[in-house]
């Protein structure tokens, strides 16, 4: 199980890369465009916006995955490493939960959001679409976390 959630946060993140490239190659053309010919990419601010929004849901599995993710040692400086290794399964176990609740609510929305049939404004994008996007991604951090917290108290647990 961890291997394949491994390699699903890699592919997630490896995906999220390479949007964030697109979105740079897109707003090189754009501004080229604006500079040389007067006519940028049209609505390119919400392509942007959307996208950025999207790789940074692409990326959250890989860091949690491969503890990447920031963490504040201030308060447990002074446990111990078990003491410590508790800590942070319960940690991931909240986050996982957490996870979980905004794929829920993210869900809801994009239901939502279809039904509405609710656009961006320039360019007219279906707003459903970063949605469809982010809430896959938030399942899988989900998972990600729950697998973690199991393998983290097994771990605490010794």
């Amino acid at each position: 199980m961890g291997r394949a959630l491994q390699r699903l946060s890699e592919i997630l993140a490896l995906t999220g890369g390479a949007l964030m490239l697109l979105i740079v190659a897109m707003t090189m053309v754009s501004i080229a465009g604006r500079y040389f010919f007067n006519v940028p990419v049209r609505g390119d601010f919400e392509i942007t916006e959307i996208a950025c929004g999207v790789a940074a849901f692409l990326f959250f599995p890989y860091t949690q995955i491969t503890g990447q993710n920031l963490v504040a040692e201030f308060f447990t400086s002074g446990f111990s490493q078990r003491g410590r290794a508790w800590i942070e399964a319960l940690h991931t176990l909240v986050f996982a939960v957490l996870a979980a609740f905004l794929a829920w609510r993210g869900f809801e929305g994009l239901v939502d959001k279809v039904v509405t049939s609710e656009k961006t404004m320039l360019i007219g994008l279906p707003v459903w679409v970063p949605y469809a996007a982010a809430v896959p991604c938030l399942a899988v951090l989900a998972a990600v976390c729950l697998w973690g917290s199991a393998k983290l108290f097994a771990d605490a647990r010794r």
